[in-house]
């Protein structure tokens, strides 16, 4: 098949566009205007809003700078490769991509149809209406079968074992089925179905409404089911045969020391998950003695549930492993947004150091995203499945921060009425995360160095030895070298953390992806917010591109974030931004639409008024920032920010040129 988009919702749902089958044929375009090859009319889609050109073998979509962004997957893209089974969306209009997988198919040969229609002969025979004999239930099949001796119970009774065994779609279910149906075949007063626990012991797994039962076979109630309630299966029967691995039949329990009546009658067999022991099967008789026949049952039965109860636990795995993996990576990004090639190196690091348990030192400016990375590579890692404990070593005092990262003791200070959990201790077998762990005192420092070191620790106030297993991901915004020449950090310490290290460029060296970013912010905080928006305003993705975000992706995400809350209109316009963003001096965009020239001349003209303010001020004061903010009546610092994003400073140096405005 050759490849195609084909359009699963939206104006052209159901329809399918080829794409080109060659360099020579163009690209396919996408939007609103009729000049595209392909026109999607939905007032979310640009004029021109992508296109998808032949790339060697494969397809690559590019966006044309459209004003609600295209997405593959749900991820905003400027460009990228496009794969079997991708979703592109534009707007609310999604389209699969089908058949890029195995290029074009010019001059393969037409497939060959073959007739596979059979001509039944008269010796056919077919299953009777009322279906097999083997696939009734147990007693209308011993009926038909014209069974009425004990091996035909047994064996209809394995037969429904196995059938419901295959169905069950978990262990409870397993259980409790297995139990039922081996109970018409080896009577039992009392019958568990017992799974064992990592930590060597045992619990139920059958459900006790459905394998306990009274006298006459119906469930028991008031004083009886008191004494059902009560009952226990006897601990040393089930250590001897699993010490023996064999199932066995105790008649009389006289081999076995047990607190039991001399009537009591016991079989238990070892249920096994191919080799590990998954757990035991447990049947227990008063009435009358069980034979060697119940015996072989039960040990058919307890075989049977094994080899289901494996494919439960595959099954699980699986699962846990799927959702592990869609959760770790979403198309290989790691929940990162970004096409740019400071974002693609960071990928690259993630993939290569999350299967290891290498320490990582993950270093750049407040609101880069550290503990974003961090979270990704965790959840990459074999230890997703366990904790990731993240603690800000900045936000604590000492005492307190000491507490928190190994615990402490009851009455360890005052105040301390309990024994308490340290993150460390929370962290076994999972990851810790210290975030600024360059504001970690240095009495900790110590303390730290000795846990990376012989991973064991103490808690407050403790003296016993407590050995964890943990993977240490450590982030700052300092320089730590600077801080170890300072004194303020061990150079032992930051030697241990730093193995692996990975910088995170700061926003204003992305502006590749604060658009995209944009975006993403925009369709998260909207959902919050219960507010549908359709996308950015051009003035306002200007201004987005242009601001240095100080504050990095948290400053870029509370700008959205306001701008969701305070705006009302579909599109998030520049008047919805904060200020700062409003004050910056931009160039005339050429390429602009004129239904946005009305907020650009209005922004344009306060920024102009503030410009001769700012003038007029600096002035008067002869230059001095503090006086000249004290005459606008705006604090220094505010004027600062004022000078320069209003471009101002080269202009008041020249109007001032005995000091300097900035």
């Amino acid at each position: 098949m050759s490849a195609h988009l084909l359009a699963l919702s939206g104006p052209l749902a159901g329809r399918r566009v080829p794409l080109a089958s060659s360099a020579q044929e163009g690209p396919l375009s996408l939007g609103r205007h009729p000049s595209n090859q392909l026109v999607v009319p939905e007032a979310a889609v640009s004029r021109h809003h992508c296109r998808i050109e032949r790339d060697g073998e494969q397809f690559r979509v590019r966006d044309l700078d459209s004003r609600h962004g295209t997405c593959v997957n749900d991820v905003p893209v400027t460009e990228r490769l496009l794969t079997e089974g991708d979703v592109l969306s534009l707007g609310a209009s999604l389209f699969l991509v089908v058949g890029v997988a195995s290029g074009a198919d010019e001059g393969l040969p037409e497939p060959v149809v073959l007739d596979t229609r059979l001509t039944m002969p008269e010796t056919a025979t077919r299953l009777p209406d009322e279906g097999s004999r083997f696939l009734a239930s147990p007693a209308h099949m011993l009926r038909r079968l014209g069974v009425d001796h004990e091996d035909g119970r047994a064996l209809a009774a394995l037969l429904a074992v196995a059938r419901t065994a295959a169905e069950a779609p978990d262990a409870a279910s397993l259980a409790s089925a297995v139990l039922a149906e081996l109970r018409t075949a080896v009577p039992a007063s009392h019958a568990v179905f017992l799974g064992l626990e990592r930590d060597g012991t045992f619990s139920r797994l059958d459900r006790p409404e459905t394998s306990d039962t009274g006298a006459g076979g119906e469930p028991p109630d008031g004083p009886e089911r008191a004494a059902v309630d009560a009952w226990q299966p006897a601990e040393s029967i089930i250590d001897h045969v699993i010490s023996e691995g064999q199932p066995t039949l105790f008649s009389g329990l006289g081999d076995v020391p047990v607190q039991a009546a001399a009537s009591c009658a016991v079989i238990c067999a070892p249920v096994a998950a191919h080799e590990p022991l998954a757990g035991v099967l447990y049947l227990e008789r008063r009435d009358a003695p069980y034979t060697d026949r119940h015996l072989e049952i039960t040990a058919a039965a307890a075989v049977i549930a094994g080899t289901s109860l494996a494919r439960i636990d595959r099954h699980a795995r699986l699962v846990q492993e799927n959702q592990r993996l869609r959760g770790a990576t979403q198309d290989g990004n790691h929940g990162l947004v970004g096409d740019s090639a400071a974002m693609n190196k960071v990928r690259t690091f993630i993939n290569r150091v999350a299967p290891t348990d290498a320490t990582v030192l993950v270093l750049g400016e407040s609101g880069t995203g550290k503990e974003v990375v961090a979270d990704a590579i965790h959840r990459a890692s074999r230890r997703a499945d366990e904790p990731f404990v993240a603690i800000n070593c900045a936000t604590l005092t000492d005492e307190l921060l000491s507490s928190e990262l190994f615990g402490h003791e009851r009455g360890a200070f005052t105040g301390a009425i309990a024994a308490k959990e340290g993150k460390i201790e929370l962290a076994h077998r999972g990851t810790l995360f210290l975030d600024e762990v360059g504001e970690l005192p240095t009495g900790l420092q110590a303390k730290l160095l000795r846990v990376l070191e012989e991973r064991r620790f103490e808690r407050v106030g403790g003296t016993r030895p407590i050995r964890v297993d943990i993977r240490l991901i450590a982030a700052t915004n300092r320089d730590l070298e600077q801080a170890i020449a300072a004194g303020s950090f061990r150079a032992d310490l930051f030697y241990r953390l730093n193995v692996v290290s990975v910088a995170l460029p700061p926003l204003r060296e992305r502006g590749a992806d604060i658009a995209l970013l944009a975006h993403y912010f925009m369709r998260r905080h909207a959902r919050r917010a219960g507010r549908m928006v359709g996308g950015l305003a051009p003035e306002a993705r200007r201004r987005l591109i242009a601001y240095a975000w100080p504050g990095n992706v948290r400053e870029l995400s509370n700008a959205i974030e306001r701008a969701i809350v305070l705006g009302d209109g579909e599109l998030l316009r520049a008047e919805d931004l904060p200020e700062a963003l409003l004050e910056l001096a931009i160039a005339p965009d050429a390429h602009s639409d004129r239904s946005d020239d009305a907020p650009k001349r209005y922004h344009e003209a306060l920024n102009a008024v503030k410009r001769q303010l700012i003038r007029e001020a600096v002035v008067a004061t002869g230059g001095n920032i503090t006086q000249a903010a004290a005459r606008l009546d705006l604090h220094p610092n505010h004027l600062h920010r004022l000078i320069r994003n209003l471009d101002l400073r080269e202009e008041l140096s020249r109007l001032t040129p005995a000091s300097d405005p900035c």
